[in-house]
């Protein structure tokens, strides 16, 4: 059991992580609001994984490993690690308030609002006003202090609303997903753990890759 959640845990991680340096990346140049995609996606993935295994804490633990890829691979913009921290705790938080209703389709996709609402605000809210006071963070909050109440606002209201459009239809598909991967994991265990490992080092490799 230990195994199947360290996995689980590594696989999605990794995952998550590699959809912030590539699709993210890809994005930053080409449309405005780009955060929003991967934070969407990422939001699905920890769907998919607490389906997988429902320890608490377990979607906080994923989000730390996407962030360990994230400075590993794109480099110490703590901003955007605080982001996916705070995206894998109110995921956690919110399912945590849900409980056993986290089971059916209406409640998941309020999960997806609930984490989309509850980490844009603590985000707007601690960038600009919290971490201006944090060392190494002054930088990333520099822009925060500069635009104030309005851009703390906007931010809730367009990147919050956003996010939670799409997490509204991602959270249950990945809920899904994380069904159709457990039936699979268990019918063909060697097959899917043998996948997933090298799915994982792939997913390294190409993160170490991207540097070169």
């Amino acid at each position: 059991m230990k195994k199947k959640v360290l996995l689980t845990i590594l696989i999605f991680g990794s995952l998550w992580g590699c959809i912030e340096v590539f699709v993210g990346g890809a994005l930053h140049d080409l449309i405005p609001r780009s955060s929003v995609v991967p934070t969407i996606l990422g939001i699905g993935l920890l769907a998919s994984a607490r389906y997988l295994v429902r320890t608490p804490g377990s979607s906080t633990a994923i989000a730390a490993i996407a962030c360990l890829f994230r400075l590993i691979n794109a480099g110490h913009y703590y901003c955007h690690l605080w982001a996916i921290v705070l995206i894998g705790v109110c995921f956690d938080v919110t399912l945590a308030i849900l409980g056993s209703r986290w089971e059916k389709a209406k409640w998941q996709s309020l999960a997806g609002i609930g984490t989309a609402y509850a980490s844009s605000i603590v985000f707007s809210l601690t960038m600009t006003y919290v971490m201006p006071y944090v060392p190494s963070m002054e930088d990333c909050a520099h822009w925060w202090v500069i635009g104030g109440l309005p851009k703390v606002l906007d931010y809730i209201g367009v990147n919050g609303s956003l996010v939670a459009l799409g997490a509204l239809f991602l959270v249950p598909l990945g809920y899904r997903v994380g069904q159709s991967i457990t039936a699979f994991s268990n019918a063909r265990p060697r097959p899917a753990l043998i996948g997933a490992l090298l799915l994982t080092v792939l997913f390294w490799i190409a993160g170490v890759m991207i540097q070169i």
